[in-house]
């Protein structure tokens, strides 16, 4: 590991450990995760891939799953035995401001600790129990993934706002496909989205 490599390491030893190990995530490399709820929940801490020398940037990531809605959506769930957030099916990047952590020299170690201490008892934590029941997180994925969405209320046996929340998407595809015709590559893109989405929606007979 390089020396940035151990002081990120060190600094979130220190400031987000401790809370993860009091609720109970194992820990696998830069993964954290653990069952609550309906929800397998997971923290991965990223570190930018430009960090060099004695400076450098690390952001914590962190998302919940739920393996029966990927199955709905996916035809399989798509997690690696390692739970890792970018496979998640609820992710909270986009639902708070990109927030990268600076390490460089001029860093108070345990000031940065403190602080990331801080964001996970203000942020992450609140954000995480409050998505851990599938009803809750259904609401929440209306706002990142109408799909997904919809997988979601299919699985809760909610099949009248599965198909509202199809058709929603289907309409916002047609909508952005007449407003992006003086584009073409985008409007190829976009009819493949629509196709597949509504591929999905005949085959779980929500059209």
């Amino acid at each position: 590991m390089s020396e940035i490599g151990k002081r990120i390491a060190a600094i979130v030893h220190a400031g987000l450990a401790p809370h993860l190990k009091a609720q109970l995530f194992r820990k696998r490399g830069v993964n954290f995760f653990r069952t609550d709820g309906d929800a397998l929940q997971v923290v991965t801490v990223q570190s930018s891939q430009h960090n060099y020398g004695d400076s450098g940037k690390f952001r914590v990531n962190f998302g919940v799953h739920f393996p029966e809605v990927a199955k709905v959506l996916h035809g399989s769930d798509r997690m690696p035995k390692v739970p890792s957030e970018p496979y998640c099916l609820l992710r909270a990047i986009g639902s708070f401001p990109d927030r990268w952590w600076t390490v460089n020299p001029t860093t108070i170690a345990g000031t940065l600790a403190s602080n990331l201490g801080s964001y996970w008892s203000e942020v992450v934590w609140p954000w995480l129990d409050a998505n851990k029941r599938l009803p809750e997180a259904a609401n929440t994925l209306e706002g990142h993934d109408l799909v997904a969405a919809a997988a979601a209320r299919l699985v809760l046996s909610e099949r009248d706002e599965a198909v509202r929340l199809v058709k929603a998407r289907i309409a916002d595809l047609e909508s952005t496909i007449q407003a992006q015709s003086a584009h073409p590559e985008i409007v190829e893109l976009l009819t493949a989205r629509l196709k597949d989405v509504r591929d999905w929606a005949t085959g779980h007979h929500l059209l």
